[in-house]
């Protein structure tokens, strides 16, 4: 056996090298869904064509589908398929994931298609990862049956690990390369601060400080330095796209902010950092998702399965106004969109005592898709302006600018009357969000739309500067403010704000220090403020202290946005609090007892105590306790080396607590988590799900963790766990089996 052992990610391998008579194989790594594309193919004067392709590594039927259209509107189709087989397969029990310190069986077993039993070396090479036991072996595999070894890897570091398993023979040989990410144990948790530096020779620095508990390969630090607010929104909008989840409202503010910038910044003539096919095929996606959420009443919730809301159906009706400006949107979009329309023109006559926000914001979506019949609605709430906050005065506005309404000055007036000054800064301060029905810091979003509206209705006001200054500097998680809600909505203020300023001059030097030490150095230009150019800095956990102290020094003139970001990951219990608002989450896990009931297969819940076996099937309970709330998101992290179970109605557990129900809005199992989302949550929810053991291993169990979406500040954890699977002694069951 060879095993080597070298530095960080270098690979360790365990095998026995093979003979020269056996065939090296082609390494099978490319598993695409779809094997080949072509939309345009054109036939010659016969009505021939002929495509060339190539499959992918999959072991697999394939399928091809040809469709064919006349110059004269004939069309035809056809449907074929084809097998991708081979005599000698490898495959690998791998994990959808690890974390650091788990440890995990991993079976290599190799199929023996050919007509004779046959011996096989089975090998395989690991990096990223440790051997922590087994070694290559040479089985015999019967015809038509197959052989295993198994080895025992542990996961020392965060990173990327790559399995090779290769099944040898002097016939045929085949092997197979499988990437998982290995994660970091706990919760995530980010730390730092922003700012901006006017003076031509000025400084700024903030101390990101990580506890001492916590992992510290896991510590990240990122900087960020931009000579214009334009540079600024783009870590933003990477925050929106990347945002693992899709509710409706998620969905809008995934791709219609990229849109709007794309657009401004054209306009601008500064060079985007847009990728044109890229943005069009997120508005693609985007488009598809909110047709299969519209329901048939042609509303929107926050998600597919809850009821139609006013607020969700006006953002994508007013955000497909604004899209079809810079983007073709096509008849499906233009149906939603009319259909959600008539939706808001319904919920208006039907409830005239609407929070009158909320009216302002539904009138606004209505006259930017076209519905200009609202001026009874503007003069209703007109005569109520005295009693509308500075957003909603701000929505009613931008409603009058599209109607070229001769009130807006009024509005404007009153608009500025609210503002709320601190030195060179200005915002609109307001503890409640109309859009979202609840009590919270909403000043951000405020102050968004009254930029949004004086830019249109006065844009030589001089709050319209200290106000973008303030949003800059407000951004409460360093690069986006509290929600993907609030960033979008922020972001729509700020686009205006740069459309009309076009504050782009910048000519200065930045040095980056942390710890006294200097780790970047640029000279921004006119020119990086044209092109929205930044300067990023990621420093790596092994260039990290425990306390770093970051500090930005700028000489030259021009205005230096700055953003320091720390991220490490908790697993302790933690409670966070706001107000009178509060949360609790409590875990348990119980394994399923198999016992006859009447003639019947039914489960008993047993408290796990101890080890499980490969092929145990486990029950994952949780109960939140709390301050009643909307918009709930509960994430649980699995162990890696098990599956979620989605039928539950298969198992009858004969003792379950009548109040494990399925109580949340929609649920999701990704790849290491559970995630549950409940617009409406009452004070008490438990819930559960099932998970089958698949590996043999040692896991760690993340914390699990609770909060409002839309309101950051209160959440909860419950504690870390581990998990002891040991093998089952007649199967090798295996998640992402790959062929």
């Amino acid at each position: 056996m060879l095993a080597e052992r070298k530095s960080r990610y270098n690979p360790r391998m365990a095998q026995v090298k093979p003979g020269n008579d056996v065939v090296q194989p082609k390494v099978r790594k490319a598993f695409p869904d779809t094997a080949y594309w072509a939309p345009d193919v054109r036939t010659d004067a016969q009505g021939h064509a002929k495509v060339a392709m190539t499959f992918p590594d999959s072991l697999t039927t394939w399928r091809t589908t040809v469709r064919a259209v006349t110059a004269d509107s004939k069309a035809g189709s056809q449907i074929n398929r084809v097998i991708v087989r081979k005599n000698v397969i490898v495959r690998m029990g791998t994990p959808r994931f690890m974390r650091k310190g788990d440890e995990i069986a991993i079976p290599v077993i190799a199929h023996n298609y050919l007509d004779t039993a046959k011996e096989m070396q089975l090998q395989l090479e690991v990096h990223g990862l440790d051997i922590a036991a087994g070694s290559s072996k040479t089985v015999t595999v019967p015809s038509k049956g197959d052989g295993v070894a198994v080895w025992r890897v542990k996961a020392s570091q965060i990173g990327t690990a790559k399995l090779l398993a290769k099944a040898l023979r002097n016939e045929e040989s085949d092997a197979l390369e499988i990437t998982f990410p290995v994660e970091p144990s706990g919760v995530p948790v980010t730390i730092g601060g922003n700012g901006a530096i006017t003076q031509s020779d000025g400084s700024a620095q903030t101390a990101v400080n990580f506890p001492t508990n916590t992992d510290a390969a896991a510590h990240g630090l990122h900087v960020e330095i931009s000579p214009s607010i334009a540079g600024s929104i783009f870590p933003a909008l990477a925050y929106l796209t990347s945002y693992p989840y899709g509710c409706t409202e998620q969905t809008m503010s995934s791709f219609l902010p990229n849109v709007i910038v794309a657009e401004t910044l054209k306009k601008l003539n500064v060079t985007r950092r847009v990728d044109e096919s890229d943005l069009k095929a997120k508005v693609q996606a985007g488009l598809d998702r909110l047709k299969d959420f519209q329901h048939g009443d042609g509303g929107w919730g926050w998600w597919k399965e809850d009821e139609s809301r006013v607020f969700m159906t006006a953002y994508v009706v007013s955000g497909l106004a604004e899209a079809s400006r810079s983007v073709e949107l096509n008849a499906d979009a233009q149906s939603m969109k009319q259909k959600g329309a008539a939706y808001l023109e319904k919920q208006l006559a039907n409830h005239p005592r609407m929070l009158p926000e909320l009216r302002a914001y539904t009138v606004y979506a209505l006259i930017e898709a076209g519905h200009t019949n609202q001026g009874s609605d503007l003069d209703t709430l007109f005569g109520r302006r005295n009693d509308l906050s500075a957003e909603g005065l701000a929505m009613l506005g931008l409603a009058m600018v599209d109607v070229r309404d001769s009130r807006v000055d009024a509005i404007a007036k009153l608009v500025e009357s609210k503002v709320q000054r601190q030195g060179e800064l200005a915002s609109w301060p307001s503890r409640y969000s109309p859009l979202l029905d609840f009590e919270f810091d909403n000043s951000a979003e405020s102050t968004a739309y009254a930029i949004r509206f004086l830019t249109k209705a006065d844009p030589k006001s001089p709050l319209l500067d200290a106000a973008a200054q303030w949003l800059v500097l407000n951004r409460t998680s360093g690069y986006w403010w509290d929600s993907t809600e609030q960033t979008a909505m922020v972001l729509f203020g700020l686009v205006d704000y740069i459309a009309e300023s076009k504050e782009l001059n910048a000519d200065f030097d930045v040095d980056v220090l942390v710890n006294g030490a200097s780790v970047a150095k640029r000279h921004f230009s006119a020119a990086d403020a044209m092109t929205s150019a930044d300067m990023e800095v990621d420093l790596p956990a092994e260039n990290l202290q425990g306390n770093s102290n970051v500090q930005i020094v700028k000489h030259g003139q021009g205005k230096a946005y700055w953003a320091v970001q720390g991220k490490y990951f908790s697993t302790e219990k933690k409670l966070y609090q706001a107000g009178m608002m509060n949360l609790n989450l409590t875990r348990d896990y119980f394994k399923l007892v198999a016992a006859q009931k009447d003639g019947k297969v039914v489960y008993q819940l047993q408290p796990l105590r101890g080890a499980v076996q490969v092929g145990d099937v486990l029950a994952v309970h949780l109960a939140v306790n709390g301050s009643p709330v909307k918009y709930l998101l509960i994430e649980d992290p699995i162990p890696a080396g098990t599956e979620f179970l989605t039928n539950e109605d298969s198992y009858n557990i004969v003792d379950r607590p009548r109040n494990w129900d399925w109580w949340y809005t929609r649920r999701e199992f990704h790849d290491d988590r559970a995630a549950m989302f409940a617009t409406e949550f009452e004070g008490r929810h438990e819930s559960f799900y099932l998970l089958k053991v698949v590996n043999a291993g040692a896991f760690a169990v993340s914390p699990a963790h609770v909060e409002p979406m839309y309101q950051p500040g209160v959440q909860a954890t419950t504690e870390e766990l581990r998990m002891e699977a040991d093998p089952s002694t007649d199967d090798i069951a295996a998640p992402g089996v790959h062929p």
